[in-house]
């Protein structure tokens, strides 16, 4: 190609190709060719960089590599010194072993040379303590020595005692001699009585291995000291002949139970006096065997004291409800024995808890390995045929237990015998009725029963014998339900016929005179010579009074039953109240708690609670033949307040009459003359207050309610028939209604209790009735009312249907209403 200047230039095949191309495809390689250009540039700045990185590293990782070469040459440094310190420990530890070896040794040769020279200073010291009379240093040397050979026995150095025979002789004949000379002073000191000698020599036995000896030969001498000392009350508090008149005079009426208390005292001032010594000098261990010492020798004396009670008052005790004896016996001799028996039974009861508590305390603390909880575990300790409580070590059931046990028999018998004699007297023979007093509505019979059957629960709760409480809880049943019941039953049956006879006239019930119901020459009435009753007249001659007692009974009864609920949870529940006559304080606090029951938290309360548990369950039941008999007698005293309104109600019956015959279909002025006029409600207000405050004068609150409740029913129950066999008017509607309110203010007036509800369906009546028309009743009769309707669907339409003022269609479709869903 040929330039301008004449040049020529080739042209390139790409420029041809280019020049072939269109404008848009030129652009576009251009700007192509420019991104080329970029990352060309790119790539050699990454690559330069590259470069120098590699370099750098590279001359790190030779450095490490130099590095490496100096650690592995100053492990192999490392490596080779911890080789050699261990070849040197190892050497030196075999050393130290054989040192240790010879060390152990060497102290082992000393301590036996040091033992040695101890059993020669035993040896020494026993012959030098017992030349001088110094027992207590001479027993502390031989139990240095027993401690000794004890442990050359068990280390297996038998051979040391071999080689000191000379000294072993020396010390087995020195405690020989001093053993044989302890027993001897301590014999001494027994027929001496001397206590302090018994005291110093008691405890010499420990260390010489003998405590079990000394602690049997101490409660032996304390026992011999006990048997003494009650031996001398016993005769001065129960042998009449050898008491002076000053002490007899002094003397309280229950000498039995005053010298059982005074053996317990001495008991607990010896657990006081000796305890401490005893735990310190024989071990808490041999405590326990010396209160079981104790217990034995209470067992002694205190079935002593029982038998003698036994033997003074066996006429007395063996005394039945139906020997001709007890029937012609003042029952105040019984009463008197009853009366120590249960103090008998509740010491023993006490005592029994007191010396428990101190031995539960002991045995606390002592280890369960032991040798005396091992043998309390196994029963060895049972070889005399008593068995031992895990619990307190002592015997389950000593011998004064089962002996009072026994004698509680006597108890529940004659408890019995007197009950029944007390009541069938109060019954009988001294029943009364205040005639002159008309606030005395019950005869004297009802409080004398019930003080003596509280009397009689009370004292076997005192007891502490669950098994004698429920024993009498059932005499009072069996008493209240036969006796008591049937005199009740025959009191009504023998005066009904006076109170009829008397009430038929109804000027009598506004003036009321219960003495003119006696007939002059009562059948049933004993006289004496001169003509007067032998005794008084009781409720047999009134049924007022009659009726009265029964519901006294009933409501007697179950305050009975609340308190002997409470004063039995009082002694039996686990109260912190002591018992009267407890221990004395220093007394419990020497047997750490003794009481009645326990303290709360306290062991003895602890070990009660499943027996006292399951004597609540019995008591409990037992009580539940109370409240059987107390709904008999309801049941009873409901059929007698029965009884009492038919006998009243034939003076209300007459002033029913005219409502039978009144005429409720009335027009506007016959209803105005009714408002002047009353034709009926006003006359049997009138009687039927009369009736009301004859009620009220001479029956109790209770039986006044029960009589008016049921006139109450009866009355609207007599309105309720009436009421369905009469035509109404609107006039006479408003009548009835009128007389239905005044009724019922009256008798809600008179009564303490609400009677509302017993003219619900009579109120309802009179409601539907005053209806002016009945599109009113649907208002009543639907859900949105609220209303609770008594009267059936049925009734509802039998009662519109008496007004003869709406009509017949207008009634049926109310009777449609009435069965749609709102009677449903």
């Amino acid at each position: 190609m040929e330039t301008a200047n004449g040049t020529s230039e080739v042209v390139g095949p790409s420029d041809a190709a280019g020049a072939s191309l269109d404008r848009p495809s030129a652009a576009r390689l251009l700007e192509l060719k420019e991104r080329e250009k970029e990352l060309t540039s790119t790539l050699s700045d990454l690559h330069a960089k590259a470069l120098t990185l590699v370099q750098s590293h590279l001359t790190g990782l030779y450095d490490v590599t130099e590095q490496q070469k100096v650690f592995q040459r100053d492990a192999q440094q490392l490596q080779a010194t911890l080789q050699f310190v261990h070849e040197t420990s190892e050497k030196l530890s075999s050393r130290v072993r054989r040192l240790d070896t010879v060390r152990s040794r060497i102290e082992a040769a000393l301590q036996l040379v040091e033992d040695l020279l101890d059993l020669k200073n035993c040896a020494e010291g026993v012959e030098s303590a017992m030349g001088r009379g110094d027992y207590e240093t001479a027993a502390k040397h031989i139990a240095k020595y027993r401690s000794l050979a004890q442990q050359f026995r068990q280390g297996g150095d038998a051979s040391a005692l071999e080689d000191s025979s000379a000294v072993l002789q020396s010390l087995k004949a020195s405690e020989k001699a001093l053993t044989q000379m302890v027993r001897d002073q301590f014999d001494k000191a027994i027929t001496n009585r001397d206590k302090t000698g018994v005291s110093r020599y008691a405890k010499l036995f420990y260390p010489l291995g003998l405590e079990r000896e000394g602690i049997n030969r101490y409660i032996t001498f304390i026992r011999s000291f006990l048997s003494d000392q009650a031996s001398i009350e016993f005769k001065t508090l129960l042998d009449p002949f050898g008491k002076s008149k000053e002490l007899r005079a002094q003397q309280s009426g229950q000498p039995h139970a005053e010298c059982l208390m005074k053996v317990f005292i001495l008991i607990a001032d010896i657990i006081q006096e000796h305890q401490q010594n005893i735990e310190e000098e024989f071990g808490s261990e041999n405590f326990i065997l010396f209160l079981r010492g104790l217990q034995e020798e209470a067992d002694v004396q205190g079935t002593k004291v029982l038998d003698k009670f036994v033997q003074n008052k066996a006429s007395v005790l063996r005394l039945k409800a139906d020997d001709a004896a007890s029937s012609t016996m003042d029952v105040r001799p019984m009463d008197l024995v009853l009366e120590e028996l249960a103090l008998l039974s509740q010491r023993c009861q006490q005592f029994d808890r007191y010396l428990r508590d101190c031995s539960h305390n002991v045995l606390d603390t002592l280890n369960p390995q032991s040798n005396l909880m091992k043998e309390i575990r196994d029963g060895t300790t049972s070889g005399s045929g008593r068995q031992f409580s895990e619990d307190d070590g002592l015997a389950v059931l000593s011998g004064l237990t089962k002996r009072m046990q026994e004698v509680m028999n006597f108890y529940v018998s004659l408890e019995q015998t007197f009950m029944i004699k007390s009541v069938r007297f109060a019954l009988h023979e001294s029943d009364e009725v205040a005639w002159d007093d008309p606030d005395q509505m019950t005869s004297t019979f009802v409080d004398d029963v019930f003080f003596i059957l509280r009397k009689c629960i009370t004292r076997g709760i005192s007891s502490g014998d669950v098994f004698a409480v429920c024993a009498v809880v059932n005499h009072v049943t069996a008493t209240l339900s036969t006796d008591v019941k049937a005199v009740l039953q025959e009191n009504l049956q023998e005066s009904k016929r006076l109170y009829q006879q008397y009430t038929s006239d109804v000027s009598h019930l506004t003036a009321f005179d219960a003495k003119e119901m006696i007939p002059p020459d009562p059948p049933m009435v004993k006289k004496d010579q001169a003509g007067q009753p032998i005794k008084p007249l009781g409720a047999a001659y009134s049924w007022t009074h009659s009726v009265n007692n029964l519901q006294a009974c009933c409501e007697y009864l179950e305050r009975l039953k609340g308190q002997c609920e409470a004063e039995f949870d009082e002694i039996f529940g686990g109260a912190t109240r002591p018992v009267e006559g407890e221990l004395s304080p220093a007394h419990a606090a020497a047997g750490a708690g003794a009481g009645a029951g326990g303290g709360v938290g306290s062991p003895g309360k602890r070990r009660a609670d499943s027996s006292s548990n399951s004597g609540k369950v019995m008591f409990h039941h037992c009580l539940q033949g109370l409240e059987s008999v107390k709904a008999d007698l309801e049941s009873l005293h409901q059929k007698a307040a029965t009884v009492t309104l038919n006998m009243l109600k034939v003076h209300l019956s007459p002033m029913l009459l005219p409502l039978d015959s009144l005429d409720f279909n009335i027009s506007q002025t016959e209803y105005a003359d009714f408002q002047v006029n009353d034709p009926f409600m006003k006359g049997f207000l009138q009687q039927l207050d009369v009736i009301h405050q004859h009620v009220q004068r001479q029956y109790t609150p209770p039986t006044v309610s029960l009589i008016m409740a049921s006139l109450v029913d009866q009355i609207c129950k007599r309105l309720e028939a009436l009421v369905l066999a009469k035509q109404f008017s609107l006039f006479g509607a408003l009548q009835l209604d009128q007389d239905i309110r005044s009724l019922m203010a009256y008798c809600t007036a008179i009564s303490d209790q609400s009677i509302r509800h017993k003219f619900g369906r009579l109120s309802e009546m009179g409601s539907l009735l005053n209806l002016e028309t009945l599109a009113e009743f649907e208002d009543l009769w639907s859900p949105s009312s609220g209303r609770s309707w008594r009267l059936s669907p049925d009734e509802i339409y039998q009662v519109l249907s008496l007004r003869v003022d709406f009509p017949p269609r207008e009634l049926s479709k109310i009777q449609v209403v009435l069965v749609g869903p709102a009677a449903m």
